[in-house]
């Protein structure tokens, strides 16, 4: 696909994006982001401002895969520990 930067832990990281779908936490039923980068293999989880709002999560994920967004800094990002 192409390139995301991400900042983890005050760390600015670009993804290099093999592949990105919405997740939902079970028990908080908190919806995210997951980015997976195609050179480590590792995913990303991106929490959107409204955290509880499917749209909003969906809506990212299809700006992130047109590359309308390569700037993702502004989300508050971690490692999946998956």
């Amino acid at each position: 696909m192409h390139e995301v930067t991400v900042m983890i832990n005050g760390e600015t990281i670009k993804i290099n994006v093999s592949r990105v779908f919405r997740g939902r936490n079970p028990v908080l039923k908190w919806y995210s982001v997951n980015i997976m980068d195609d050179d480590s293999g590792k995913q990303v989880r991106l929490f959107c401002e409204d955290q509880y709002n499917q749209e909003e999560a969906d809506a990212l994920v299809q700006k992130i895969q047109e590359g309308k967004i390569a700037d993702s800094t502004g989300y508050l990002a971690e490692w999946n520990r998956k």
